[in-house]
């Protein structure tokens, strides 16, 4: 999935909660099945309440492992959160020495997350560095002289966006195996900084691009090409490989898309959403704003456009 460099906030702001609740489009949470939005420590309140108080709120990306579990990566904290928006567990990320910078993460097997981390805001370095949540032990798994974006694990490798500080117009997708060794995969249009990947069950990887969707065989040939009306925001891939996507075209609000077969499909959403997994094949979990006051949100992903 995409993420954010953004810091990560300690408390959770009841008061931007209900802000952000309150100015969600009416249309959108109309059309969400049974939605909700949950805040602070498993706290849950409907959609413009109150939300309880003295949790460590919620951070702007998510991602999903194999195995089941749903991590949140907010600047140097991340926490796990079970299928209900519970927090169960938060972890500070602080072994990184500024200007180091935490940009994304990936959802392991065996209790590992899977860290982009860029040196100077990306405008040296970057490392891959896998954290073993359960020794609180971490190591490079790999570095390259050039910032990484977002990533994601297949089979024992790591697929992650590569892209130069300077250029906005491409990006290079690239592999590492266990022993950091990297290939070059694919070139493809779009500003890395915003490129999302995710991989499907068969191990192949999509990746969001200037003009949609591009899926990558393991050797990188391009197997299979989306367009979408507008630069794609955000990706999701869930465990049976449907597609959900955003779309961002200068305005503030993404627009929703289930990806199949036969083309990009409107969906309603959120506006404001920074990030989202597959709970199960019907059902999203979207983190909507952003650190300054961020929330969960359950959405059907199979609810037809209000027009909003």
């Amino acid at each position: 999935m995409a993420s954010t460099g953004g810091t990560m906030f300690d408390g959770f702001d009841s008061r931007g909660a209900i802000a952000l609740a309150r100015r969600a489009s009416v249309a959108a949470i109309a059309s969400l099945a049974a939605a909700v939005i949950l805040a602070g420590c498993g706290g849950t309140a409907q959609a413009g309440g109150d939300a309880p108080t003295g949790g460590p709120g919620f951070p702007v990306a998510l991602d999903r492992g194999v195995d089941g579990d749903i991590w949140g990566l907010g600047g140097s904290t991340a926490v796990e959160i079970d299928d209900t928006g519970r927090v169960e567990r938060r972890i500070d990320l602080d072994f990184l020495p500024s200007p180091w910078t935490i940009t994304a993460v990936s959802v392991g097997t065996d209790d590992r997350l899977f860290l982009s981390a860029v040196w100077s805001d990306g405008d040296a370095f970057g490392d891959i560095v896998a954290y073993d949540v359960a020794t609180e032990e971490h190591t490079v798994r790999a570095h390259q002289e050039g910032p990484v974006g977002d990533l994601t694990e297949v089979g024992d490798d790591i697929v992650f966006i590569s892209f130069a500080a300077d250029d906005e117009s491409s990006f290079t997708v690239r592999r590492a195996n266990p022993t950091g060794e990297i290939a070059d995969l694919a070139v493809l249009p779009g500003d890395g900084r915003r490129a999302a990947i995710d991989a499907d069950p068969a191990g192949t990887v999509v990746v969001t691009t200037a003009a949609g969707l591009t899926r990558l065989s393991t050797t990188g040939t391009t197997l299979e090409e989306w367009p979408l009306p507008a630069d794609a925001a955000d990706l999701a891939v869930s465990r049976e490989g449907r597609m959900l996507a955003t779309t961002r075209d200068g305005a503030s609000c993404v627009d929703w898309f289930r990806v199949d077969a036969t083309g990009p499909v409107p969906l309603d959403g959120p506006c404001d959403a920074a990030g989202f997994v597959w709970l199960d094949e019907q059902t999203v979990l979207v983190s909507t704003g952003d650190e300054n006051g961020a929330g969960l949100v359950q959405m059907a992903a199979h609810s037809s456009p209000s027009g909003r």
